[in-house]
């Protein structure tokens, strides 16, 4: 199909430690040089599923308005991401009809979490309104997740909120039913609103047609265990809670997609006393993690739900959940070095799968720092992008400049020891492009230095123009560079260093490099 006749702008990504940091622990990753042979096979790509680039979000009970100036600068700094409203735990509480958390109908911990988020919304004005995020999405563009509060609102409120949508000429693109309503039992957390797998399954087909009733065009997504992902083992046969969901779920089809929450283990275990002897560590446990696990569960998914997408709506690394999280160890990882490297290969696996749709990385509120906190709300104060936003906006280069994705060919990678089945790649790789162009992306996880060598699409060499970089500060070894927050530099390669990229170990770099014309029939029957 003649639709690419020349690609100019490769974009390559590595984000760099350089030359000399010092592993305490050299027995988890090899050490030494390589060099690099990439392969584009263009006749093995798939459309670019734009909506990988997004977020989630929470400002419900926060000094902060969707509409301040700031977080609509640091929103457009980031290329304008989805965003997931109002948010995952706290959407199964927040009532849209009064603004307010519903506290008598919260369990457990939630309660006085709630209790206080009520106190820091009434410093607002009207309480949390939906009106506020619909200007902020009017003023940018924004495409936007909305999850629903199916617990403590009524299926009338909810309709009733589907109608204050309309009237404000909301446009609903992807609709999330719940938040992990999936834990709990009878009488116990979720279960108190879904006691039995059925009830999700066989409720949420009523709310499926009210939705389309008011907005024709929303997917739907239905929520399925995140233990899907982080047990090797899950199967259906076992039918827990966990098994029962996704067999009521496999006798209805009123939905478009399934929603799973994927976030890489870091190895804390409380109950257990167990925790990681560095960021080193917690690092090579998160990818070990995902590497062994995100194949087999997409695997499994589609498998359960054959010919719907995929919604993975949250994903980070993780050291534990729940009321917990707050003073667990090594709870601030999503926000180090070692959370962001992590974190930007495993959105180079969602993009990598053709069914996954939609994404959501925990959390934009994260990505920005707020100064002068107690004039945030009347439009004063500062919203600082940080280094975890500056990671994390990468993406949104390769998205707003691609139509397809593909997997590159790599050899001369070498491989770190995981901790589950066996040997990973040190690379990981993905070529974004369009007609005219591509970007590709390249990570090394590991710490051996690669040179880039020769990169070829049917035997056609690219030829290298630019390259920029973003690696930690020098002079730091592996554990400072891992646990570091904002030892993070930016910088020009000159015309000079072209001839002889480095990769250097835990890897961003950004390559231009431009190509002969491809013949029309290079890239095979693409659609």
């Amino acid at each position: 199909m003649n639709w690419i006749r020349k690609m100019a702008l490769l974009i390559v990504m590595t984000v760099a430690v350089f030359q000399g940091l010092v592993s305490v622990a050299d027995e988890i990753f090899k050490s030494g040089t390589g060099t690099l042979s990439i392969e584009l096979p263009l006749d093995q790509s798939h459309p670019l599923q734009k909506a990988v680039y997004g977020v989630n979000n929470l400002l419900i009970s926060r000094p902060l308005g969707y509409q301040h100036p700031g977080f609509i600068k640091a929103y457009e700094y980031a290329g304008c991401p989805v965003i997931r409203y109002p948010g995952g735990t706290s959407a199964n509480y927040i009532n849209h009809m009064t603004g307010y958390f519903d506290i008598h109908k919260a369990a457990g911990f939630h309660v006085p979490e709630y209790e206080r988020a009520n106190r820091g919304i009434l410093k607002q004005k009207d309480g949390f309104q939906v009106e506020e995020f619909l200007g902020f999405v009017a003023e940018t563009g924004a495409r936007f997740n909305l999850v629903l509060n199916i617990c403590t609102m009524t299926y009338a409120e909810n309709e009733a909120y589907m109608q204050r949508l309309q009237r404000a000429g909301a446009k609903l693109e992807f609709v999330e039913l719940g938040n992990e309503l999936y834990y709990g039992g009878p009488n116990r957390g979720y279960g108190y609103f879904y006691p039995e797998a059925s009830d999700y399954a066989v409720g949420m087909e009523k709310y499926a047609h009210m939705i389309r009733s008011y907005f024709p065009e929303a997917k739907i997504g239905v929520i399925i265990p995140a233990e899907i992902f982080q047990h090797l083992d899950f199967t259906t046969e076992k039918q827990n809670r966990f098994g029962q969901w996704v067999t009521a779920l496999q006798k209805y089809d009123y939905y478009d997609a399934v929603i799973m929450h994927m976030y890489s283990k870091i190895g804390v275990s409380l109950k257990d006393g167990k925790q990681p002897a560095g960021y080193e560590e917690a690092y090579r446990n998160a990818l070990s993690y995902m590497d062994s696990r995100f194949g087999h569960a997409v695997k499994k998914v589609k498998g359960y739900f054959p010919g719907k997408k995929i919604w993975v709506t949250e994903y980070a690394l993780a050291s534990v959940f729940g009321k917990d999280a707050k003073t667990a160890p090594f709870k601030d990882i999503s926000q180090t070095h070692a959370g962001n490297l992590g974190a930007c290969a495993f959105t180079l696996k969602l993009f990598s799968e053709a069914s996954i749709e939609l994404a959501s990385r925990h959390s934009f509120s994260g990505m920005v720092d707020l100064m002068d906190r107690k004039n945030l709300m009347s439009g004063g104060g500062r919203v600082v992008p940080n280094s975890v936003l500056d990671f994390f906006k990468l993406y949104s280069e390769v998205v707003q400049g691609g139509d397809r994705f593909l997997t590159p060919l790599i050899q001369g990678g070498h491989t770190y020891t995981g901790n589950e089945d066996g040997e990973y790649p040190d690379i990981a790789a993905g070529y974004f492009f369009t007609e005219n162009y591509g970007r590709l992306v390249l990570i090394n996880k590991g710490v051996m230095e690669y040179t880039v060598g020769p990169i070829t699409s049917d035997n056609t060499p690219a030829t290298i123009v630019a390259c920029r970089q973003i690696s930690p500060k020098r002079n730091l070894s592996i554990e400072e560079a891992l646990a570091s927050k904002d030892a993070v530099k930016q910088h020009e390669l000159a015309q000079s260093e072209l001839r002889n990229i480095i990769l250097p170990p835990l890897s961003v770099t950004l390559i231009t490099l431009e190509q002969e014309p491809l013949a029309p029939d290079s890239i095979g029957l693409l659609k």
